[in-house]
């Protein structure tokens, strides 16, 4: 389970490509869209936090909460489009199930996908490899550590759709 006070702790090796779909969407949702929609909010708090007071000698924190707003939008939005839409068309195929309903929807995720990396490199480029300053108060340190957590959450639950769930999906059409 993942802890967002100690970050994402690791996890045991799973052979998630012979476990039931249904359990590898489960865990999806219940470890990283739950690390998610607490870290999501907790790591917006400390950008304001740490902007306001430390925005003059860290420059590049204003642009940074600007690309983390944005990913934390899409995110969110991104995990209603799974939950509502994607993971119950994967639920639910058979291999008679028109490919073009579910294949449509996971390249949607995939190329979304691709844009949080994106996003995430951007965060990982502003802050110089989440370093904090010398001088970073407590929060700033919070802010860092979490958006190193939230990349190291974000390439383990990407990994699990991409080259996992969405190919063992697909095959099920096949």
């Amino acid at each position: 389970m993942l802890d967002a006070s100690t970050g994402p702790a690791e996890e045991p090796s799973e052979a998630w490509t012979d476990r039931p779909l249904d359990e590898l969407i489960d865990h999806i949702i219940a470890t990283h869209h739950t690390f998610l929609r607490s870290e999501l909010p907790r790591l917006s708090r400390h950008f304001k936090r740490v902007e306001r007071a430390h925005g003059d000698e860290a420059t590049w924190v204003s642009e940074a909460r600007r690309v983390f707003t944005d990913l934390r939008d899409e995110l969110v939005d991104h995990m209603r489009k799974e939950e509502e839409i994607v993971f119950p068309l994967i639920r639910t195929a058979t291999d008679e199930t028109d490919a073009t309903h579910l294949s449509g929807p996971m390249q949607e995720m995939i190329a979304e996908h691709d844009e949080a990396g994106e996003a995430l490199q951007t965060l990982r480029d502003l802050s110089n490899d989440y370093t904090a300053p010398e001088w970073a108060c407590p929060t700033f340190r919070a802010l860092i550590d979490g958006l190193r957590d939230l990349e190291t959450d974000m390439h383990r639950h990407v990994h699990k759709e991409n080259h996992i769930l969405f190919p063992r999906a697909r095959a099920l059409l096949n």
